[in-house]
């Protein structure tokens, strides 16, 4: 080892020593959690909700132009922002899934005379059948709907429950011999069921693009991002941060952060999407 590389190493070191004597100090404990915070978020976790400023819309915007014509599923589509974001830049059909009935007619409301778009008052999992939701009690928009309320914020005694009618994307697929090109899902806690009942769609015609929420609700089901990583075999995983991909490796302690964040699932056979956000 030469001079140089052992002084460098040396300083390097050195500095290490130094930051741990700073910010580990008691009088360090607010500006090491201020530099995490910030930190995570050019890492893409807890950037926000709104499609903009989460760097959900320049993702789709530059997806898209790799993906013309796009057929997409938009799996809790709420009331249909997301819906109109991938209509806006070029996909040529959405499906649109929202189980609550409310939140369906403002979707209906929002995208309904666009013949693009069929809206479908659907909860997407990991069977089809009937299932129980849960959603506040408000009396007033409702923009929320979980399986298990009592992993959200929702106070369990402010909830009402529901039924709704599930389909699983396998069975939906092939009743209705659709293939997607991206799949984006979002659904309070139960994103992982989602993918589970897609198991012949991952295999046989695995969409180019699949997007996902991940946050403190997985925590509370005690699902990390190696379940999402196991599910989708195939795929390299990304988050979304404001301007950029950022790469997850399943190894590092970073890739399991329960706070907001969305995630990017790539198919290994479309490197040319990497490449569009390198």
């Amino acid at each position: 080892m030469n001079k140089d590389l052992l002084t460098r190493n040396r300083l390097r070191e050195l500095a290490s020593q130094a930051v741990g004597l700073t910010l580990g100090s008691k009088h360090g404990a607010a500006l090491s959690g201020l530099l995490a915070k910030v930190g995570l978020r050019g890492l893409g976790v807890n950037v926000g909700y709104e499609l903009d400023q989460s760097g959900e819309a320049y993702f789709i915007e530059r997806a898209l132009k790799r993906l013309p014509g796009a057929v997409c599923a938009d799996v809790g589509a709420n009331v249909g922002d997301f819906t109109r974001l991938l209509r806006r830049y070029g996909s040529s059909k959405v499906y649109a899934f929202e189980p609550v009935t409310p939140t369906f007619d403002e979707l209906v409301a929002h995208v309904g005379s666009d013949p693009a778009v069929q809206a479908l008052n659907l909860a997407v999992g990991e069977h089809s059948g009937v299932i129980r939701l849960f959603v506040p009690d408000s009396g007033g928009r409702c923009t929320l709907a979980s399986r298990d309320i009592g992993i959200t914020a929702v106070p369990v005694t402010s909830a009402l429950e529901v039924s709704a009618s599930m389909v699983s994307l396998d069975d939906f697929c092939r009743e209705r011999e659709v293939r997607f090109d991206l799949v984006k899902i979002d659904v309070e806690g139960y994103e992982l069921e989602v993918l589970q009942g897609a198991r012949r769609l991952l295999a046989d015609a695995p969409p180019a693009l699949i997007q996902f929420e991940f946050n403190v609700h997985h925590l509370h089901r005690r699902q990390h991002m190696g379940d999402f990583a196991a599910a989708l075999d195939g795929y390299r995983l990304f988050r979304i941060a404001t301007r950029s991909l950022r790469p997850l490796d399943m190894s590092h302690y970073l890739s399991n952060v329960f706070v907001f964040q969305n995630i990017a699932a790539v198919h290994e056979t479309r490197r040319d999407l990497i490449d569009a956000f390198a």
